[in-house]
C-alpha cells in the first residue's frame, strides 16, 4: 500500500500511513493534513462552512497562520480564505449618554428581599 497522501489545504504531498507501524507516533491528523499550519487553516475554515463561528472569528484564527503560500493552496481553500479575509471588523461605536439622564431605580428595597428576611 502506498503511504503518498496529499494534504487537502496546499496539495503538498507527503507521506503518512495510519496503520503503519513506522507512522505510529504521528499525529492523526496528518490523515488529512502535511502540517500543523494547514491543519490550523483547515480546522478554521471547517468551523466557517459549518458556520460554529463567525467570519470575525475565523479571521483571527486565519491571522494566527502562515498563508504567506496561499497561492499554491487548493482552490475551494483559497477562495474560502479570501473570502473571510476580505470581511471587515465591525467598527467600534462609541455612544454618549447626555448626563442629564436619570439611572434606573431598582425594582425592589435590598431591604424587602427574601433573602434578607430575619428569621
Amino acid at each position: 500500500m502506498s503511504d503518498t497522501r496529499k494534504c487537502i489545504v496546499c496539495g503538498k504531498e507527503y507521506d503518512y500511513c495510519p496503520n503503519c507501524i513506522r507512522y505510529i507516533r504521528l499525529p492523526r491528523w496528518m490523515f488529512s493534513y502535511h502540517d500543523e499550519n494547514c491543519r490550523k487553516i483547515g480546522a478554521a475554515l471547517n468551523d466557517y462552512k459549518a458556520k460554529n463561528k463567525t467570519p470575525i472569528e475565523v479571521k483571527r484564527m486565519l491571522e494566527q497562520t502562515d498563508l504567506s503560500k496561499k497561492e499554491t493552496f487548493v482552490p475551494a481553500f483559497k477562495e474560502m480564505i479570501d473570502e473571510v479575509l476580505a470581511v471587515e471588523e465591525p467598527k467600534e461605536v462609541n455612544v454618549e449618554v447626555p448626563k442629564d439622564t436619570v439611572p434606573m431605580q431598582k425594582k425592589y428595597n435590598n431591604s424587602e428581599s427574601k433573602f434578607n428576611k430575619k428569621k
